[in-house]
């Protein structure tokens, strides 16, 4: 017994033995921890897992587009909140200094602003479908870029400074200053999409231009119920009617293309337009319907914008009828520029944000329409007239009414209901304006 119990003894560890070997399992156990850990920091970030949600760049927000005018030379300005990445580059045919900075967004008040005079004509802006924003900026054709500088305003704002010269500047001359010179003109965007020039007295704000196209004309009577009901006659005084309540607010400069009975070609009223810089084109036409059963039926105004694909069968045979009206005079309208530069995307972004615009203003016309005279069932329409394909200017086609519906035809020999729509249309362009 005494044996076998000595011989159970010495097999059973000591308290000693066990407490040391607790200890050294614990300081292994710390020490492979530790190791995982310098591991895991070593490891650079790119050979960490792709599903690792990335930071987002934080955009970059354009907020003002200035222009200062010294002799010879300008500086066009930008200011954006977050610092502006950018690429300036200059273009011929026609020439243009242009502006790329990628993941920008643009917090300005319009797409186009025409500058009153000096090296910079006019500019305009859009985003690109890759995330881009773009400034197009007009020049003169010997006009180049001298320097780019940015600097940090407050409010965490910078300012991008565009240093451009002309021919006869002279050697190390520049309008981009950080104090502006007291004989410079300044030029800044606001809402509108205008310029006004500041001196350092008082302001010379350029009024918005707005085209009144009243249709047909002279040899073109357009519908005609009788010797004394014509579309040209009645187009004609309603047209007369909204340039006079226009130019009575004194916030706009008013130009008809034509205050006579006289014809004009689709081709004409457009260059009308792009010769006078129009930031606003309305045509003004009247309808009519050959079919006696739906001329009964068919009535009120209606408000077209540009389309190729007409919004319906109505839209496209009334697109259709204007714009072979040219073919009465044996003219053939001429293809526009714009058929084959829509594959220039500067061209293609300035017409997308016209549709835009002129979208805006049909809805503002029918709007302010229903308040005072009667509208169509369906009075939002497109088609593709020729006289509304104008890249750089909002245009909207309205039909007054119906001429070969008694009731409509009734109204418009009115003067009070050719008032009642020239206040309706003169409303809407008011509201367009004041809106941007």
């Amino acid at each position: 017994m005494s044996q076998g119990a000595g011989s159970d003894t010495c097999a059973r560890p000591s308290w000693l033995q066990v407490a040391t070997g607790r200890a050294l399992a614990m300081l292994l156990w710390w020490a492979w921890l530790l190791w995982w850990a310098w591991l895991g920091a070593a490891v650079p970030s790119h050979a960490q897992s792709s599903d690792a949600p990335r930071e987002k760049a934080q955009p970059t927000y354009i907020v003002e587009a200035s222009v200062d005018v010294a002799a010879d030379a300008a500086c066009f300005k930008l200011v954006s909140i977050g610092q502006l990445k950018h690429d300036v580059y200059s273009v011929k045919e026609p020439p243009r200094i242009v502006v790329d900075a990628p993941d920008a967004t643009f917090r300005l008040p319009r797409r186009q602003a025409r500058m009153p005079k000096g090296l910079v004509g006019a500019y305009r802006y859009g985003q690109l479908d890759s995330g881009k924003a773009r400034i197009v900026i007009d020049v003169d054709e010997e006009t180049r870029v001298s320097g780019v500088s940015g600097r940090e305003l407050e409010g965490g704002r910078h300012q991008l400074d565009i240093a451009l010269v002309g021919p006869k500047a002279e050697a190390g001359s520049s309008a981009c200053g950080n104090q502006p010179d007291k004989n410079k003109e300044v030029a800044i965007a606001h809402w509108g999409g205008h310029m006004s020039v500041t001196r350092a007295k008082p302001a010379l704000k350029v009024r918005p231009v707005v085209i009144i196209d009243p249709g047909h004309g002279g040899l073109d009577s357009g519908a005609v119920i009788n010797s004394s009901d014509r579309e040209k006659s009645i187009v004609l005084a309603v047209g007369r009617e909204v340039a006079a309540r226009l130019k009575r607010t004194g916030r706009f400069r008013v130009l008809l293309t034509r205050n006579e009975d006289k014809f004009l070609s689709l081709d004409e009223r457009i260059e009308f337009s792009r010769t006078h810089q129009g930031n606003l084109f309305i045509s003004l036409h009247a309808d009519a319907i050959d079919d006696a059963a739906r001329a009964l039926v068919a009535r009120g105004a209606t408000v077209y914008t540009l389309s190729h694909k007409a919004s319906d069968s109505v839209a496209k045979r009334l697109a259709e009828k204007e714009n072979s009206v040219d073919l009465l005079a044996g003219i053939l309208p001429r293809e526009t520029n714009d058929e084959t530069a829509v594959r220039n995307i500067l061209v293609d972004l300035l017409a997308r944000e016209t549709e835009r615009e002129s979208a805006r203003m049909r809805n503002l016309l029918v709007a302010a329409m229903r308040q005072q005279v009667p509208v169509a069932r369906q009075p939002y329409r497109s088609a593709a007239f020729h006289v509304l394909k104008q890249t750089e200017t909002p245009a909207v086609l309205i039909e007054l009414g119906y001429m070969t519906n008694p009731s409509d035809l009734r109204l418009m020999r009115q003067s009070e209901w050719q008032a009642r729509m020239g206040g309706a249309i003169a409303k809407a362009v008011e509201r367009f304006f004041r809106d941007k």
